[in-house]
């Protein structure tokens, strides 16, 4: 029988460990080896470490990178198309802002100026402004007195009679349709009527009228008037009135008495508050671009029916009127650039604190001044001048500029101290294309 040769270089699939025979007898204690069946190894030399892997799960180095990043390009190429896109939209977008620094110069100033009542188009005029308002306060009153106060108010006479003027004195009766009599309380003159366009046009005179007697009867809202002396006259007819004012004012009763002191002391109080409310609430009524200043207003006031709370208080009332000659802000400023001769070739200027300036009136002036005449004043204190610029043309001028060239646009602007600019995405070096992706942010020195 031949021998079988032990080969030291078996094929992958045999060099398993798997693969190694054992022995199929055993015979009570001991072992039986063959030479033939068995493969025996020597424990002095040490396995091989680099046992090449079975072929079932066995991949080149090529093939296991391809497993682990398959879409490694695809990824890398998303990124860049995102990276390019939003490089050309933050030029789509691109925006811009200016911080600009207007030029200002402080003057101490003491301008005579005149407001007029009937300006030209460049002159300064001016516009009353009035408000009524009525407090009350209740007080301790112990005694009573009768009270009889007459209503009064303003009518307006026409006459529509003749082109010559009518003369009614003092007392002349006025008649409202319910047979309520109220007089004139001092003598005028009604103008004659006038024609205009073939037409009358009466001539017409405002006069004050009380009552002919107490009472709350002759308080009544807006009416119309005769004249009882003209009846059976045509005058009666062609010269009458109408109300101005509701008539107000009529009382007749007993009312609860406090002393003149408490009176007096109450009075002032109300003053006082009426003040401080009529200013807030008349400038809360005033046009915008118009400025009221505190020395050109006057206030006037009156007691009001006073009325009962309670059998041992009274409630005192005290009407406020407040009347202001108002300015156009724009058209003073002209005239304080004016009054101090600053260079206009420099661009227009406003100032930024007219409300810290004084009014001042002459001393041969005092409000309120009556009739059509116009109003002297002085202006003086501390004016902050500042310059104006046109924003809309410096927009037009940096439109699709480099941002290095904002210093030789802003050169040919005077009025301007300063400017930096600020552009959006930060590596974009140029301005938008539009005016209207340009704003500005302006600053005083």
């Amino acid at each position: 029988m031949a021998k079988k040769i032990l080969q030291d270089v078996l094929p992958p699939e045999n060099k398993s460990i798997r693969n190694i025979p054992l022995s199929r007898k055993r015979r009570g204690g001991g072992t039986h080896t063959s030479t033939e069946d068995i493969i025996v190894l020597d424990s002095r030399k040490p396995l091989k470490k680099n046992i090449e892997p079975a072929h079932d799960n066995y991949f080149s180095p090529s093939q296991k990178t391809q497993g682990k990043f398959p879409h490694k390009s695809v990824w890398i190429t998303g990124v860049l198309c995102l990276l390019v896109v939003g490089f050309v939209f933050s030029f789509l977008f691109v925006s811009a802002e200016v911080e600009i620094t207007t030029k200002t110069q402080t003057v101490d100033i003491k301008a005579p100026l005149v407001a007029k009542k009937s300006p030209e188009s460049l002159d300064l005029g001016f516009q009353t402004v009035t408000l009524s308002k009525v407090l009350g306060k209740t007080v301790e009153a112990k005694d009573e007195e009768q009270i009889d106060k007459k209503a009064s108010g303003r009518i307006v006479i026409f006459n529509k009679n003749s082109k010559t003027t009518q003369r009614l004195i003092t007392g002349t009766r006025f008649q409202t349709s319910s047979g309520l009599i109220y007089k004139i309380d001092s003598a005028v003159i009604v103008p004659g009527y006038s024609t205009k366009a073939g037409e009358i046009v009466a001539g017409s005179i405002t006069a004050t009228v009380t009552a002919e007697k107490a009472g709350t009867d002759y308080n009544i809202p807006l009416s119309d008037f005769t004249i009882p002396g003209f009846k059976g006259d045509p005058k009666f007819t062609n010269i009458f009135a109408r109300s101005d004012t509701p008539m107000q004012g009529g009382f007749s009763g007993k009312v609860k008495k406090i002393t003149s002191s408490t009176l007096s002391k109450t009075e002032d109080e109300l003053k006082a508050q009426l003040k401080d409310q009529l200013i807030i609430e008349v400038k809360s009524q005033i046009p915008d671009n118009f400025i009221l200043y505190p020395n050109a207003t006057f206030f006037t006031f009156e007691s009001a029916p006073q009325t009962d709370t309670k059998d041992t208080s009274v409630t005192v009332n005290q009407k406020g009127t407040i009347s202001g000659i108002i300015l156009d802000e724009n058209v003073l400023n002209r005239e304080l650039a004016s009054n101090t001769k600053l260079s206009s070739k420099e661009g227009e200027v406003y100032v930024s604190n007219l409300s810290d300036l004084e009014f001042v009136l002459p001393p041969n002036v005092a409000l309120p001044i009556s009739g059509d005449k116009d109003i002297p004043f002085i202006l003086k204190g501390q004016a902050h001048f500042v310059w104006i610029f046109d924003q809309e043309q410096i927009k037009k001028n940096l439109v699709g500029k480099s941002k290095k060239e904002l210093g030789s646009v802003i050169s040919s602007y005077p009025a301007i101290a300063s400017a930096k600019a600020n552009i959006t995405p930060f590596w974009n070096m140029s301005f938008p294309s539009k005016t209207s992706k340009i704003s500005f942010k302006v600053t005083t020195q």
